[in-house]
């Protein structure tokens, strides 16, 4: 075998790889990205549009025919391919003769096109912006309102999708706030219960001392606020949370930072009364709309919890946010940023029962969360113009927790089931995948808990949420309080 033919023998799997891989770049190049994907793609422009028509019929063959009034008029766009578009449009006034219409979009939101209904044609020109589609209509109608004759059609509309949303080319918050509510409320009630375990769960029969506690001392027996050694307390509390969406449509990374502080105190036995004042800051990342979020908010929260016999106790927790978002998304190649103000209520519940089997402690619980996440009307820089709108949430929630008393340390672990009996569900606009909306998921976590005998307390605690399709949360929180 010649120099020649011992090359090209040993290059030859070199040719068939690089054979192979020019054929699938050309029989793939000529697929389209669908519409509204992509660094520079076109907007997304698929949807029902509702709004109002102003028509005007001049120089009619009649002059007597010329007219102007105002109709509703809903708009259907079905079909899209990259940046060409298919639809209908229906005025009020001649409900059973709508208008077939082609379009083109560029990046920037521009659109052009044709129309034609039984009786006229001619073409359009507007903008999309955001869900608001705006139309400058022009045309020649032949057979209204008698035939032979004719009238020349100048008409424009403004039509909005409906509330529906197209994340490519919506403000991150209409997506994100389900989620990030959520998120929030979930997370300053898992501190109150880091509180509110440490009630129940006091109890320093390690040290070799009698057992001192603010709370509820049930792995001693005691009823609760027996023994009231330090009345009063104060307590601080710090978490991160880390949430991550991967849905197409949704997708967002979330750095969600928590700092709250407490006092309480027990002006009788079996009861603990307390208000917490809290700040958050958060970091979204929006994938879907090529976006960020910066949010900063303030909460305040009273609280109370009360035994219920021996072993039994009720936990309550009222909350407010006021809440500032700023945010961007870029669309067509152009930033567009916008500033939202927010308020959130919640209410949080729970009825916990706790046995005491030696060392161990464990607890049944079974609780419910409500919130309200409620926004401003706000504009973008673009003078999209977005409704006040609000979000709900509300869950049942059933678990349970095993801790054990080491010396002054009571490592726990627990698991809770919840699930949505209510929430404000997204609409997508026609075309964009959505996605599945879970009402289930389980918070399970573990921790530690330390009681001095000079009255300083904390715990550590790390919780993740599990079950929930295209959606991960992970918590790390910590507490600690002082009594005098």
């Amino acid at each position: 075998m010649s120099y020649v033919d011992s090359l090209i023998a040993q290059c030859r799997p070199l040719f068939v790889g690089l054979a192979l891989a020019c054929f699938a770049s050309a029989a793939f190049a000529g697929i389209p990205a669908p519409p509204g994907t992509g660094p520079g793609s076109f907007p997304e422009a698929r949807g029902s549009y509702t709004g109002t028509l102003s028509e005007q019929d001049v120089s009619c063959t009649a002059p007597s025919v010329d007219s102007s009034e105002s109709v509703p008029f809903t708009v259907v766009i079905d079909t899209q391919s990259n940046n060409s578009f298919y639809g209908t449009a229906t005025a009020a006034d001649e409900p059973g003769n709508p208008a077939t219409f082609l379009g083109l979009i560029d990046m920037a939101g521009a659109v052009t096109g044709s129309w034609s209904d039984a009786n006229a044609s001619g073409g359009f020109t507007g903008t999309l912006s955001g869900n608001t589609l705006s139309l400058n209509i022009v045309g020649t109608d032949v057979g209204y309102p008698t035939a032979p004759g004719s009238c020349l059609i100048l008409d424009s509309a403004t039509v909005s999708r409906s509330g529906a949303i197209n994340p490519a080319v919506t403000a991150g918050i209409t997506v994100t706030t389900p989620a990030t509510t959520l998120a929030s409320v979930r997370g300053t009630t898992t501190i109150l219960n880091q509180r509110f375990g440490a009630i129940r769960n006091s109890d320093f029969a390690g040290l070799g001392v009698n057992p001192i506690a603010n709370g509820f001392m049930v792995q001693t027996g005691a009823a609760a606020g027996d023994g009231f050694a330090y009345p009063f307390g104060f307590w601080g509390s710090f978490s991160r949370t880390e949430s991550d969406n991967d849905f197409v449509s949704t997708a967002f990374d979330s750095s969600r930072y928590n700092f709250l502080v407490g006092g309480d105190f027990s002006p009788r036995e079996g009861l603990v009364m307390g208000l917490a004042l809290g700040y958050e800051t958060q970091d979204v990342d929006t994938f879907f709309n090529a976006g960020k979020q910066d949010m900063d908010g303030y909460t305040v929260v009273p609280y109370v919890a009360a035994s219920v016999g021996d072993h039994s106790s009720l936990d309550f927790a009222f909350g407010y946010s006021d809440i500032n978002t700023k945010q961007f998304r870029v669309t067509g190649g152009t930033l567009i940023s916008s500033s939202v103000d927010s308020e959130r209520y919640f209410v949080n519940g729970n009825l916990t029962h706790t046995r005491a089997y030696g060392l161990w402690n464990v607890s049944g619980q079974l609780g419910a969360l409500w919130a309200k996440d409620v926004q401003k009307a706000f504009a973008e820089s673009n003078g999209t113009v977005n409704t006040a709108r609000s979000f709900k949430v509300g869950q049942w929630r059933i678990g349970g927790e095993a801790a054990y008393t080491w010396g002054v340390f009571e490592p726990y672990a627990r698991a809770t089931f919840q699930y949505d009996f209510t929430s404000t569900k997204i609409t997508f606009a026609p075309g964009v995948a959505s996605p599945k909306f879970d009402q289930t998921d389980v918070l399970a976590g573990f921790g530690v808990r330390y009681f001095a005998d000079n009255g300083i307390s904390g715990s550590l605690e790390y919780n993740t949420v599990l079950g929930r399709e295209n959606y991960s949360e992970d918590t790390l929180q910590f507490l600690i309080r002082a009594e005098f």
